[in-house]
């Protein structure tokens, strides 16, 4: 009898428990779907100049945001250029105010805080939103050189030079790490952007630098550059035997964390993120919009109009890929590698 009343009592308890968790979990939900920018205006801080790939990705992004936020919010395009980024990551840690703020993240944020640049803001405390992949990148080097790839630069009898844009930089550093298996390069810096590395290496300053194949097509049709690389594991379209980086050169263990490091951000094009005081719903919304926005038809097509494709990339990739190789490693080897970048040209 008395077992009858210790399981009666038993369902009783599960019963109260499953009501409970009941009640919980709608309240949470109804917190989401409660979620409303009605009236409200979002801002999307963009980290470079107006005109460039980062400004387009934002701005094509903004009104597919809008249409898929609760309450069809205004949201606008700010541009805060300087830096490489540094100056638009400072003001969105800086500010505060009723407005909802989006950084556009710039791939060197959580470099310039490895390499203990002036920063204001911490990425691991970000909340990434989502953004979009980089689908492969091409090492590119002049054709007229007797090298077919990469794997052959360790016969070069001179250095390899290569064109980068300044110290510590995201192009100088897989060149950097290269080096330390024994490669002959030579990093000249200084060129403003791809295109200008580019032209380096056409006017015959340089012998290779990494950049997006379709700034490249041109002058790989003409026969004046010829790819004979890539900086992470996708295959390139139309040159499936471009050797990658990590499985051609000998690296040590400690050297192929170092070269994560320098892979990392590559393998994202673009993402979108919030402080982290921003409240959990909140935050729900807007990766369910900003996944929606990217992934639609509308902003594949105004993408491939300007040579800015990309798949989608989730948070948790984001973390994986691009953060984690970076901001994630033991304390001695970012020191290192903080050496290493920083190390100034001889």
């Amino acid at each position: 009898m008395s077992g009858g009343l210790n399981l009666s009592h038993c369902f009783r308890r599960f019963g109260a428990a499953i009501l409970c968790l009941s009640v919980i979990v709608g309240t949470g939900l109804a917190a989401e779907t409660q979620v409303s920018f009605a009236g409200k205006t979002i801002r999307v801080i963009v980290p470079v100049a107006p005109g460039g790939g980062l400004d387009l990705q934002s701005r094509a992004l903004a009104p597919l945001l809008q249409a898929n936020m609760p309450g069809n919010p205004a949201v606008v395009v700010q541009n805060v250029a300087g830096a490489g980024g540094i100056v638009a990551g400072n003001l969105f840690m800086r500010e505060q105010g009723p407005e909802l703020t989006i950084l556009q993240c710039h791939i060197g944020h959580p470099l310039y805080q490895l390499l203990g640049h002036d920063i204001k803001y911490d990425v691991r405390r970000w909340h990434f939103l989502g953004g979009s992949k980089r689908d492969f990148m091409p090492i590119l080097q002049r054709a007229e050189l007797p090298y077919a790839s990469i794997s052959e630069w360790t016969q070069a009898k001179s250095p390899i030079t290569w064109s980068a844009d300044t110290l510590g930089s995201t192009v100088e550093n897989p060149a950097r790490i290269m080096r330390l298996t024994g490669v002959k390069m030579k990093i000249v810096s200084g060129y403003p952007g791809g295109t200008a590395r580019l032209l380096a290496v056409l006017r015959g300053e340089a012998d290779a630098t990494p950049e997006v194949l379709a700034t490249a097509k041109p002058h790989l049709d003409a026969g004046k550059l010829k790819v004979v690389g890539r900086l992470i594991p996708p295959q390139i379209p139309g040159y499936p035997d471009a050797p990658y980086v990590l499985r051609t050169f000998p690296f040590t263990e400690e050297q192929k964390i170092l070269y994560g490091v320098a892979e990392a951000p590559w393998h994202l094009q673009t993402c979108w993120l919030v402080r982290e005081e921003t409240p959990k719903p909140v935050i729900q919304v807007l990766r369910d919009a900003v996944k929606r926005a990217i992934t639609s038809p509308d902003y594949e097509s105004a993408m491939q109009k300007v040579q800015l494709g990309g798949d989608y990339m989730s948070p948790e990739e984001i973390q994986e890929k691009f953060i984690k190789p970076q901001l994630g490693i033991p304390n001695d080897l970012q020191d290192k590698f903080r050496k290493m970048a920083l190390a100034e040209e001889r």
